[in-house]
């Protein structure tokens, strides 16, 4: 089973935006560079459904598509993340899938 860093983890060792979410789909981290570059602190993100929190419905499927044929961990996809404000921020995104 993969270890999942705590959040004082993932705040020291990331000096970029950082987020990361199980196979439930809820927000497990945030670092303090999401929080600056996406306005949302991590008391409103943590534990939230990341697609509900960060995708405009009109991207989630197609998102959700791309997510899901990535076949190798570490491969990337650019992605659309919803700002605080309701902006839309593209984010390259490392897919790490552990047991698969």
């Amino acid at each position: 089973m993969p270890v999942v860093p705590d959040q004082k983890t993932v705040d020291r060792t990331w000096a970029q935006l950082s987020f990361s979410f199980g196979n439930a789909g809820r927000i497990t981290s945030w670092n303090k560079r999401a929080e600056e570059v996406l306005g949302h602190p991590n008391q409103d993100v943590l534990h939230a459904d990341w697609v509900e929190k960060l995708l405009a419905p009109a991207w989630r499927s197609e998102v959700l598509e791309a997510l899901a044929n990535v076949q190798h961990p570490g491969e990337e996809v650019s992605i659309p993340i919803l700002t605080a404000d309701g902006r839309c921020c593209c984010v390259r995104f490392v897919v790490r899938k552990f047991g698969k």
